[in-house]
This record gives structure tokens, C-alpha cells and sequence, in this order.
């Protein structure tokens, strides 16, 4: 969690609990924070910038339109929609004078010692010894480097108008293709190999290929707009 100015940014989420099955906790704890920081900033019209992460859409470019939770999902724990509900608390305290928002990111923000998911794929294919796909390769994963994350924050902080739920991605959608075939080139040893089967780990790739978020783009349609 940073301050600055009197306002909020909250990038912090209990993963190693969530990744360990007790998603619930993870989601207990993060909703316990937002509620907090509400409680602080209540009055003030001061920023509070929460992080969420970019819904799946199959077969389409999602937007800022997409993944919004109804009432049920915004009281259930275990839901798939439970952080995307937490979004939508966030999003309500601007009705208690807070600049809330929040920043949706994708699932590879990429950089230098960056230790997310493409790090992931470049271990997995080094362990496998080949560098694999999932079928022909065209799920997509949208991207964006850190760095122009670190400043689409700042901005929020700035500017961004109370209420305001923002995708933040440099690349709309990466094919798992051109990114298998990038880590077998740079790493040279690695066959570039495609596969149907269901187990990707098997021919050098995550699980999380096989996700529905990977299978589709997202588009940052109301970022540009709002804080440029």
C-alpha cells in the first residue's frame, strides 16, 4: 500500500493464500482493507486506487464494460467473481466523497527479474525441454510492462474520476504462439512443439494457458479517455 498527497494506492493481495486453495481468506482480508480505507478517506474526496485484475471474455476483445459481478457474487467468498466484487466496493465509495478507482491489470505485466507468469512459461519449458503450445496456439494473453503500469498509477492518482474502472494493458492480446516461439528462439535449445493435449505442463506449459482468460484480448477502451 502506498500514500501520497492523502491519497491511496492498494496493490496488496494475500496470493500465497489464495494460491495455496484458501481463496477465501485471501478475499476476506483484501475486502477487510478496502472497508478500512474507506472508512479513512470518507469525506475527504481524496484518491483511493485499488488494483483488480482484467475479466475473461471468450471470442471477443473484453473491455471495461465486461466482468462486473452482480449483488449475489459480491457476498459469496468462493465465487470466480469474489475479487471482481471487491472491485465493486471499491467503486461505491465514491458515493461516500472518495476519488475511488480501480486499475484492472492483465496477468503478464512483464519486466527486468519480472517473477509472474512469463517467467512461469520460460521455467516450464526449460524443465520440459520444449518450449509448447496448446493446440494452434491462438489463445491470447494481453500484456503490459510494468513500467507503463507504475505510470498508468500515477495518472490514476492524478486524475482519474471517482468511480472510474480502468484496464491497463500495453498489448491487447499475445498470441501463446508468438510467445512459445520467442522463448524457443531466445533460449535456442528449446523445440517449439504444439499439442492437443489437455495437460499442458506436458509439452512445456503452465495450466494457466488452458484458462478462458487467455483465450481472448482486452481493450482499455476507458483508459485513454480518462487519465490519458
Amino acid at each position: 500500500m502506498t500514500t501520497t498527497k492523502g491519497g491511496v494506492i492498494h496493490l496488496a493481495f494475500k496470493h500465497d493464500a489464495a494460491f495455496s486453495g484458501d481463496f477465501k481468506s485471501a478475499i476476506t482480508a483484501d475486502r477487510a482493507v478496502v472497508t478500512a480505507i474507506g472508512a479513512a478517506l470518507a469525506g475527504t474526496d481524496r484518491p483511493f486506487i485499488a488494483t483488480g485484475g482484467t475479466p475473461a471474455v471468450p471470442d471477443r476483445i473484453a473491455t471495461e464494460h465486461d466482468g462486473r459481478p452482480t449483488t449475489t457474487d459480491a457476498i459469496d467468498a468462493n465465487s470466480p467473481a469474489a475479487c471482481a466484487a471487491t472491485d465493486e466496493m471499491v467503486l461505491a465509495l465514491s458515493a461516500r466523497r472518495i476519488r475511488s478507482a480501480v486499475l484492472r491489470l492483465p496477468r503478464a505485466v512483464y519486466g527486468e527479474n519480472d517473477p509472474g507468469f512469463t517467467t512461469s512459461l520460460i521455467a516450464t519449458a526449460r524443465d520440459k525441454g520444449v518450449s509448447g503450445y496448446i493446440g494452434d496456439g491462438s489463445q491470447r494473453w494481453p500484456v503490459t510492462h510494468r513500467l507503463d503500469t507504475a505510470r498508468a498509477y500515477r495518472l490514476a492518482l492524478e486524475k482519474a474520476p471517482a468511480g472510474s474502472l480502468l484496464n491497463i494493458v500495453g498489448q491487447e492480446g499475445v498470441t501463446i504462439r508468438s510467445i512459445a516461439e520467442t522463448i524457443a528462439r531466445v533460449r535456442q535449445t528449446l523445440a517449439l512443439q504444439p499439442t492437443p493435449a489437455p495437460d499442458p505442463a506436458a509439452q512445456g506449459q503452465p495450466p494457466a494457458v488452458l484458462s478462458p482468460m487467455t483465450w481472448s484480448g482486452i481493450g482499455a477502451v476507458a483508459c485513454g479517455d480518462q487519465i490519458g
